[in-house]
């Protein structure tokens, strides 16, 4: 019997998910919206794909994963732990384009030292001075890249990114049986977008690398191999929770277990470090005052 899939596209951040016609699906595990069950309709296209990751953390696992992440954290309101609700914890495959390529990278520029030297004659002695100069600088290196980007509407380019690598040699031939009991989401980014995002990761990384090994970087040229490119889609637990009210979104690496998200941060906590440098001043300068 053939998997019936449907399909919905949250009207809030535009996520397209799909999912196995037999479970219901009432509201978006990427913002929290909810869906009207009117909504939904069936899946019009072939869903096509290179590769799949399944998963391979547990729901049990990821519960446990998240619960020991929020409790944890010297930024977040005391109270988190206690306070927060959780909205819902729900395994999604993401689609992602992965590229693995070299870059040729060029780079000239000054690099800035000080040396000694002699400055005027001032009650018969001769100041010390500290010249500057600019000495050229260039260098070269190669360097291979494994990215994956994101094709979703509903996951950034940072939290895959902070979730660490997918390990594509235990990857299988893509087929939608996988998704028997789960939810995925519909592919909206093309590869030729998703190269784009991938240069332009590569560019930002070799160009940092670039203005550290000089003091003022001129000349930066970079060179990019073909790249191979893989559509695969990789396992992710979201998980929602709501703190006085808020909507915060926690994901875990359905492969790895690793965990990323945001949390509410502590004005309070926020206040007493910056006061506390300014108290020791104060107190420094109230005893220099003193004695």
């Amino acid at each position: 019997m053939a998997l019936e899939i449907k399909t919905i596209r949250c009207k809030n951040c535009g996520a397209q998910i799909f999912y196995d016609a037999s479970k219901q699906v009432l509201k978006c595990e990427f913002c929290g919206s909810e869906y009207l069950p009117h909504e939904e309709k069936p899946l019009t296209e072939e869903l096509k794909a290179d590769k799949i990751l399944t998963f391979k953390i547990e729901e049990s696992s990821a519960i446990k994963i998240f619960e020991k992440w929020i409790t944890r954290g010297f930024w977040q309101p005391k109270d988190l732990a206690r306070e927060f609700r959780r909205t819902g914890a729900k395994g999604i495959y993401i689609p992602c384009w992965h590229f693995s390529f070299s870059v040729n990278t060029y780079w000239y520029g000054q690099e800035r030292r000080e040396k000694k030297g002699e400055g005027k004659i001032v009650g018969g002695k001769r100041e010390a001075v500290t010249v500057e100069e600019w000495i050229p600088r260039s260098g070269s290196r190669t360097e291979s890249y494994s990215l994956f980007v994101p094709a979703s509407g509903g996951l950034s380019m940072e939290e895959v990114n902070q979730l660490a690598q997918f390990p594509l040699e235990e990857s299988a031939p893509f087929s939608s049986e996988y998704f028997l009991g789960k939810q995925g989401e519909i592919p909206v980014l093309s590869r030729d977008s998703a190269w784009e995002k991938a240069k332009e990761e590569a560019i930002s990384d070799e160009k940092s690398y670039a203005e550290s090994q000089v003091d003022r970087l001129e000349k930066f040229d970079i060179n990019f191999s073909e790249p191979a490119s893989t559509l695969i889609y990789v396992p992710i637990w979201v998980f929602g929770y709501k703190y006085h009210g808020k909507y915060y979104r926690t994901v875990i690496n359905g492969r790895t277990g690793e965990i990323y998200g945001k949390k509410p941060i502590s004005k309070l906590k926020v206040a007493i470090v910056i006061l506390i440098p300014a108290v020791v001043v104060g107190v420094v300068v109230l005893l220099t005052h003193l004695f």
